[in-house]
């Protein structure tokens, strides 16, 4: 009886020694574990300084490119507005020359008449046979008396080709350029020019390309103001009906002051102008010959 409880005590004995060790090696597991916890925490905390340090950097660049970005925009656009400036007076400086460029052009032609429709008999017709022309057909068209003084007058342009109702050539024309010696000279032209209505002839003015261009736009405005009944005439490139200067809407150019009107034909070609030959001379030089002037 004795001996079963020494052996069940042993036993037990036995089995409490187990129970320690095992407990030794769970607590040194535990205390493993712990270790291990610690390390991972250590290293979280690491790992959000490293996070708040980025984020820092991060939000402390982002700030740095808001204050490049305000202050780069705000000198690419002060620069802009700067060139813009600049190219807007670029562009009035060159109006200004090209108006004044024009202006000087339009004075250059102002004793110059275009005469259009009048045939050519000789495709190389000779200056001295066109000033012929021109003063035979101030006797017999325009009816004048007293023939006007002409420096020189010659062909330039388009050649226009008349034909039939069948087809076949009726006549050639180009338009004639004629430099009268003065203006007085040449309105007593242009007024002789009401001879010509209904006939194939015209008589022009001359401006430069860019004033015939102007010009041509307000055309169809000053027909229809004349179906109107209405009061209108050319002052160069300006047109003005019943007193008033019309201005067509998209009107960019810039206006000159002069009191010429216009002499408008029904031939094609009207609106033809070109530079007289002395416009490209030099200042000092002079006409090649006197000035033509017909029996009187």
């Amino acid at each position: 009886m004795l001996t079963q409880k020494v052996d069940m005590i042993c036993e037990k004995i036995s089995n409490i020694d187990k129970l320690t060790e095992k407990l030794n090696k769970f607590d040194k597991t535990v205390n493993s574990m712990v270790k291990s916890v610690e390390s991972i925490n250590k290293r979280v905390d690491e790992v959000e300084k490293g996070l708040n340090f980025i984020n820092t950097e991060f939000e402390n660049n982002k700030k740095d490119v808001r204050e490049v970005k305000k202050k780069n925009l705000t000198e690419i656009r002060s620069e802009n507005e700067e060139a813009i400036e600049t190219i807007a007076k670029l562009q009035k400086d060159f109006d200004d020359l090209n108006e004044k460029q024009l202006d000087q052009q339009t004075r250059a032609m102002r004793e110059n008449l275009v005469f259009t429709g009048i045939p050519m008999h000789d495709k190389n017709e000779l200056s001295d046979d066109t000033e012929k022309i021109i003063q035979n057909f101030m006797t017999t068209e325009l009816k004048m008396s007293t023939l006007p003084e002409f420096h020189r007058a010659h062909r330039f342009g388009k050649e226009y080709t008349e034909k039939h109702s069948d087809g076949s050539i009726k006549f050639i024309t180009k338009p004639i350029v004629c430099r009268f010696v003065n203006y007085k000279q040449r309105e007593l032209v242009r007024k002789a020019a009401r001879e010509l209505k209904d006939t194939k002839y015209g008589i022009n003015e001359q401006f430069p390309k860019e004033i015939n261009e102007r010009r041509k736009a307000l055309w169809p405005h000053f027909q229809e103001a004349r179906r109107q009944k209405k009061k209108a005439f050319f002052k160069r490139d300006r047109l003005f009906i019943d007193g008033n200067e019309f201005l067509p809407k998209n009107n960019t150019h810039r206006v000159m002051d002069t009191d010429e009107r216009q002499t408008r034909s029904s031939h094609p070609q009207k609106d033809q102008g070109a530079r007289p030959k002395e416009f490209n001379q030099p200042k000092n030089s002079q006409p090649r010959r006197g000035p033509r002037k017909g029996p009187h």
